[in-house]
């Protein structure tokens, strides 16, 4: 009898830990089910961001191609106004030049008008003693000498005073500036808010004001 209730114990004790191993299985299994749920969730979550993260690639590429074009236009745009700031010296220094020339050319042609009129008061006083043809030859040639020097003094100050006039108010440039890159010349105030060139039409990039223009501009004003 004893033996039987120790069997009886157990078989009562081993129903109770079955009972207890199934319950575990089935926590386990929820469990499981659970975390593949989860799992489920995850993945779709990964491949959801994986989208996202496709697409913020795809427009950082975009943005890169883009920064890229930017940044190759601004170095073409900045090459040329390098070209152009060392094509505005030059011009710069052939003005300066040419105002020396222009200064030189009308001291000349001061001392061949008062040679001139040296050369009158002589014909004058010659006139009683010369073949009055005579006289004349010699005088047309002195006055067409005169002439040439008047004429390209004329020519060059009529040259300067084209390209220093501003094609908007019609006047001498005021404050000279140049607009980038075609290199035309207007008053400052009178292009501030052009965005094309009033003379090419060509697109304004930039605009530089010009010192020693300002300064040659000022000789030709009255």
């Amino acid at each position: 009898a004893m033996l039987n209730d120790q069997i009886m114990n157990k078989a009562e004790q081993s129903n109770d830990v079955l009972a207890n191993l199934r319950k575990s299985i089935n926590e386990l299994q929820a469990a499981t089910d659970m975390k593949q749920k989860e799992i489920i969730m995850l993945k779709e979550k990964k491949k959801a961001l994986e989208g996202e993260l496709n697409k913020l690639k795809e427009q950082l590429e975009e943005k890169e191609k883009s920064l890229n074009h930017s940044l190759l236009q601004n170095v073409s745009l900045f090459s040329k106004m390098d070209k152009l700031k060392v094509e505005i010296k030059t011009n710069e220094k052939i003005i300066e030049e040419k105002v020396v020339m222009i200064d030189k050319l009308k001291k000349e042609l001061k001392t061949l008008e008062q040679k001139n009129d040296e050369i009158k008061e002589l014909t004058s006083k010659l006139q009683l003693y010369t073949d009055i043809d005579t006289k004349q030859k010699i005088l047309a040639a002195k006055e067409s000498k005169i002439n040439e020097v008047i004429k390209k003094v004329e020519s060059v100050y009529e040259s300067f005073q084209c390209n220093l006039t501003c094609l908007v108010c019609g006047e001498i440039s005021q404050k000279c500036t140049l607009c980038i890159p075609c290199g035309h010349c207007f008053c400052n105030p009178c292009i501030q808010k052009s965005k094309v060139c009033p003379n090419c039409s060509e697109k304004i990039q930039a605009i530089y004001e010009s010192k020693m223009l300002d300064e040659i501009a000022c000789k030709f004003s009255y």
